[in-house]
């Protein structure tokens, strides 16, 4: 009975020891996934603070799009305008040469009638003359 009983003691005695090795074995593995989840929620806290900088990333993003689609729409307004001004500009400037030329016309047509009156002027005076030559002899009777 002593012999079983001593038996039955290292038994116990062996099972307490591989219930502490179970604890101690329970408490690293505790520890471990105490550190394992810590650096996890670590990881997915710097994740969230990575993807809020992608998210404020992207928003600064649309909003230079959207500067950017306005100024486009500004330029082609402007590019419009301009375009407009140019025509009606061509046109006036068309006007300008069809009035310049039917001037230039005009100053032709002017100058012939001034070459015309001149040519008839100096015959006229050279009518005048001879005539004013004829009255003047006429006078002094030397007839014609």
């Amino acid at each position: 009975a002593v012999q079983e009983a001593h038996h039955w003691q290292l038994l116990v005695n062996e099972a307490d020891v591989e219930v502490a090795n179970l604890k101690r074995q329970l408490t690293n593995g505790e520890e471990r996934m105490a550190a394992e989840r810590e650096m996890w929620e670590n990881k997915c806290e710097a994740a969230a603070l990575e993807a809020e900088g992608w998210a404020e990333q992207a928003r600064a993003s649309d909003y230079a799009v959207e500067a950017m689609r306005e100024k486009a729409a500004w330029v082609s307004a402007d590019s419009e305008r301009v375009r407009k001004l140019h025509e009606a500009a061509v046109e006036v400037g068309e006007g300008w040469m069809k009035e310049a030329n039917k001037a230039d016309g005009e100053v032709r047509e002017l100058k012939g009638q001034v070459s015309q009156l001149s040519f008839l002027l100096d015959r006229s005076a050279i009518t005048g003359a001879r005539a004013l030559d004829v009255v003047e002899r006429r006078k002094r009777g030397e007839g014609a």
